[in-house]
């Protein structure tokens, strides 16, 4: 069995309710620790937060954000974006040379829109994406037991929310 099937079987036997944390639902914010913004109280929450490095396998993640936006990607895969055409063409490449969550999410916008994901990422049935997130919160946490762990600690049985703007 290959690596994705591996991955897979281990997805359809988890304990998660991956249906509840796909739902969409509205929050009392008085009564959820949320964030939306770097003044938020529980800003460090978010994965665009940094001073939050996470180191996996030598490399060196400057945000959970670019961990995460690196694992949509096989390594081999290039898109090169139309605004700049002399950007580097390896997308993981391409992420993982930002500064800063935010440059990471964009800068592989080309190859999102050209839906150049590794294997299973948009498939429904094995819930990858949402694995693949709580992985990174998991090494994030591991990374990071002060800054991370005890901001979530903090939250106690809250529900945790992004705040959206819509």
């Amino acid at each position: 069995m290959g690596r994705m099937e591996d991955q897979h079987a281990a997805i359809e036997k988890s304990s998660l309710d991956i249906q509840k944390l796909k739902a969409e639902e509205a929050y009392d914010l008085n009564e959820s620790a949320w964030f939306f913004k770097k003044s938020d109280s529980y800003w460090e929450l978010s994965n665009m937060a940094g001073a939050m490095p996470i180191r996996f396998k030598g490399q060196l993640f400057n945000s959970s954000e670019q961990l995460y936006q690196a694992s949509k990607y096989g390594p081999d895969v290039e898109c090169v974006p139309a605004s700049n055409p002399d950007a580097e063409p390896n997308v993981r490449k391409r992420i993982l040379a930002q500064t800063n969550a935010k440059g990471a999410k964009m800068t592989q916008k080309c190859a999102h829109n050209a839906r150049l994901f590794r294997e299973g990422w948009e498939d429904d049935r094995f819930e990858v994406r949402i694995h693949s997130m709580l992985w990174v919160l998991e090494l994030k946490l591991f990374c990071q037991p002060r800054t991370f762990g005890e901001i979530l600690k903090s939250t106690g049985n809250l529900p945790i929310v992004e705040k959206k703007i819509k």
